[in-house]
């Protein structure tokens, strides 16, 4: 354990006693349930999250008689559920999807690559491995948030999910690609520019990008779903007028008209 870095230069932490194990983890999990709770209370506001972009129709949320799977993981995989800001500063928007967003899924993403690379049909650190890398975990991601469009009663289009994450793979060997090209053409730039570039290339590719994902996600009525089971931000009236009767539930658009979901 002693030759582990505490800060891995991904910005990963692991704990070096179990009070911080679990001091961080509660810090985590408490912050991201009322951020949560407040996007869940700021989307039902907009008809948009509610019905999607391309129809009105009434939506059946199909989620309400499932019943969870237990899902179980390595506890110890992942010692911080997010990276370090500062990985999308420096490495744009590969650092975003291979260091600050979470990597729950990095090791089954991955492993097709790796066991390519680890049977020698793929030589490591050549371009072929990284673009087998890259390109298998997108499309991976992509078919995982394909399935959750596929198997919703509304009417989705369970290809934007693919094509998003896709598209994310494309984008990281544009900006790797400009940056080869134009390193050899300009002069040094001072780190602060650097970085800044790196950062709105990010935001852009996902501005542009991003909503090839939430359109299906909003096709699917999730938003409308209640995203935590005590809601602090309903309770101190900021939520939308639910109206409950004869088993059916519905919410108040802009302007007084009440939308059935149930």
């Amino acid at each position: 354990m002693e030759s582990m870095p505490r800060i891995t230069k991904s910005g990963l932490q692991r704990s070096t006693s179990e009070t911080e194990f679990v001091y961080t983890k509660l810090k985590t999990i408490i912050g991201s349930y009322v951020l949560l709770d407040l996007t869940f209370i700021l989307t039902e506001k907009d008809p948009y999250f509610a019905v999607g972009p391309d129809h009105s129709q009434q939506l059946l949320l199909s989620f309400q008689g499932l019943r969870p799977w237990l899902l179980f993981g390595g506890l110890w995989m992942h010692s911080s559920t997010f990276g370090s800001l500062s990985q999308i500063l420096d490495r744009g928007l590969s650092g975003w999807w291979g260091a600050f967003w979470h990597q729950t899924f990095r090791v089954p993403f991955l492993a097709p690559a790796t066991f390519l690379i680890r049977e020698g049909y793929i030589e490591a650190g050549t371009p072929a491995a990284e673009a087998m890398s890259l390109l298998v975990s997108f499309l991976q991601s992509g078919l995982l948030h394909a399935s959750g469009s596929l198997s919703s009663v509304a009417n989705t289009k369970p290809w934007q999910p693919l094509q998003f994450f896709l598209l994310q793979a494309v984008g990281i060997v544009i900006q790797r690609a400009a940056g080869e090209l134009l390193r050899p053409r300009l002069p040094p730039l001072p780190e602060r520019l650097r970085r800044g570039a790196n950062l709105v290339f990010t935001v852009l590719w996902l501005h542009l990008t991003v909503m090839l994902y939430f359109d299906d996600v909003a096709s699917t009525g999730l938003w409308v779903k209640q995203a935590v089971p005590v809601s602090c931000f309903e309770d101190l009236g900021c939520g939308l007028l639910r109206i409950i009767g004869g088993g059916r539930m519905a919410i108040t658009l802009p302007g007084g008209r009440p939308y059935l979901l149930r």
